[in-house]
């Protein structure tokens, strides 16, 4: 398992790296400015070292100017070049976020409408938001200086060599004890940030969901409750995070105890070799330069053993996000006007144990109007989502002209319907908005699709007419002037068949008398699918269905003469 999971990771951070490969002109000029850094960066400590010796013991004051001039007009070209090479970075890193954001995004408008069931929307930003973050940070300076370390260490070894020798051992003594410590520690971290992931999505899903239940946490008195099942897991992430924070301080201060430990060894050794003529004190000060230059490098290069630490669980998450089933999109095209007839053949369905649906099988010709009646939770609405593809049956098939429905383009399939429902999602934009859905209409046809779904009194009454906006989720409307908006939608949207999902379940009782007659008079050349409790809703049909118990039993003409009032 262990080691299944190390295989994943591996492969997780060749795909990152390899997404790098996208940039090579920018890390190529990024590439540049670490070479010219890295020689300035080499004759620095030379010319300190010359500064000292020649001329400050010698009492040199012309030495003293003229190295002093170099040394500024390096640090001058490595400020310059630092700023190059920020725009660069910052090139990298902003391409990456987009590119991340933009898979992400399509990723969620293909990805199979079960993973919407599993999550809500505020778990999946949070999972979502915190994954790409993490996952861009390989575009961070501090991972992208990788070519910059190495060729420091280089240089610093060279530079170390040519002074002394037996001081190189002693540099060379501590990299294998830094470098356990930082591999201990990243295994410490790794596990770490996977627990804090896992805590904060369990906790963002809570609080979603707590959000979405406000009216009941308040009908029923659960303030002190909720708010204190908050605070004890909020407790358990701080304490998580603050775990994750100390073993970076732990190794930020191991760290640094490393790095004066070799500073004071080489003051120590280095001064023997002073007293003793081994050495200048500028060749002392210059190799404990070039010293830093091999441990800070080497240092920083075992640290991103903690940073991918960090990276990697949220990146393999983001990953297996990517590679989740999507909806298939492709198979033959189909116009609206090829439509003739559908056919559930013994469907079936199940929420994981629990069968919903139990070999299902009727089947619907152009110009019909069906209705199906059931007690709620029969699964009336799953029959739906299964016939415009938001779910696929466990056995069975549907069939569309004799042909199974996932043959088709989805995209051309799900242009064959228009969908009203008691529960319509509408956008925190303008009615007009959320009727036309991006496609450009004539006011005309505005104008006489409101007054048909009996949505132009309310639009008259409004500031902005058609023009107002409505709130998220349509939160400044009532609900049967949503069910009228998704109403006025499905009938300039034109389609061959029309499915009505309680649609008239929040409207009242003359609305629902005009939808009746909107059905007979203006939906006549249509094809009905209609869910409904309203029995009066059920004049005009052509066959009524019952759905009880996951069975599809056809109901006679007794079901016409039903009390209209019940």
């Amino acid at each position: 398992m262990e080691q299944n999971m190390k295989n994943t990771e591996k492969r997780i951070l060749q795909k990152i790296l390899k997404s790098m490969s996208h940039y090579k002109w920018e890390i190529g000029g990024i590439t540049l400015c670490y070479l010219i850094v890295t020689a300035t960066s080499f004759l620095s400590p030379i010319l300190i070292a010359q500064i000292t010796d020649k001329g400050m013991l010698q009492k040199n004051m012309q030495m003293i100017l003229t190295f002093s001039l170099l040394l500024l007009g390096f640090a001058a070209v490595e400020q310059l070049i630092g700023i190059g090479e920020s725009r660069l970075f910052l090139r990298i890193r902003n391409h990456i976020r987009l590119q991340f954001g933009a898979d992400v995004f399509e990723k969620l408008l293909k990805i199979k409408y079960s993973y919407y069931k599993e999550s809500n929307s505020n778990e999946i930003l949070e999972r979502i938001t915190t994954d790409v973050d993490r996952v861009s940070m390989v575009a961070d300076r501090g991972i992208m200086y990788l070519v910059q370390f190495v060729l420091r260490i280089i240089s610093g070894f060279i530079g170390l060599c040519y002074i002394s020798w037996k001081l190189t051992l002693v540099v060379i003594l501590i990299i294998p004890i830094k470098f356990g410590l930082a591999k201990l520690l990243s295994e410490k971290k790794k596990k770490k940030v996977g627990a804090c992931i896992t805590s904060s999505n369990q906790l963002s899903s809570w609080y979603g969901d707590m959000i979405n239940g406000i009216r009941e946490i308040r009908m029923w008195n659960l303030q002190y409750a909720k708010k204190e099942h908050y605070i004890k897991e909020q407790k358990k992430l701080l304490e998580l995070e603050k775990d994750m924070e100390m073993t970076d301080a732990v190794n930020m201060s191991l760290d640094g105890f490393l790095e004066w430990l070799i500073t004071c060894l080489l003051y120590l050794f280095g001064g023997y070799l002073v007293c003793t003529n081994g050495l200048t004190i500028g060749g002392v000060i210059a190799f404990i330069s070039y010293s830093k230059y091999v441990t800070g490098p080497i240092s920083a290069l075992l640290d991103m053993k903690m940073i991918f630490a960090g990276i990697l669980p949220s990146a393999v998450r983001l990953y297996s996000f990517l590679d989740d089933d999507e909806e298939s999109g492709e198979g033959d095209p189909i116009r609206p006007e090829q439509f003739e007839e559908m056919e559930f053949e013994n469907v079936s369905f199940a929420y994981e144990e629990k069968k919903i649906l139990k070999q299902i099988h009727f089947k619907i010709k152009r110009g019909e109007k069906i209705a199906i009646i059931g007690k709620n939770g029969s699964g009336k609405t799953t029959l739906f989502q299964l016939l415009i593809r938001l779910l696929e049956p466990a056995e069975g098939m549907i069939r569309l002209n004799h042909k199974e429905i996932s043959a088709y383009q989805i995209k051309d399939y799900r242009n064959l319907f228009g969908l009203v429902s008691q529960d319509v999602y509408l956008f925190a934009d303008s009615i007009r908005d959320n009727i036309s859905l991006g496609e450009k209409l004539e006011p005309d046809q505005m104008e006489e699709a409101c007054k048909k779904s009996g949505l132009s009194e309310f639009v008259q009454s409004l500031p902005n007419g058609i023009s107002q906006t409505i709130g998220k989720n349509g939160s400044k409307v009532s609900g049967g002037e949503k069910q009228k908006i998704a109403l006025a939608r499905a009938l300039l949207k034109n389609r061959p068949i029309i499915l009505l999902d309680e649609a008239t379940s929040n409207m009242d009782v003359e609305s629902d008398a005009d939808f009746t007659r909107l059905i007979k008079e203006e939906l006549k050349d249509k094809t009905i699918l209609m869910i409904t409790h309203r029995y009066t809703n059920l004049e005009g049909m052509d066959r009524i269905f019952e759905l009880s118990e996951g069975r599809l039993v056809e109901r006679g003409e007794e079901m016409h003469g039903k009390d209209r009032n019940h």
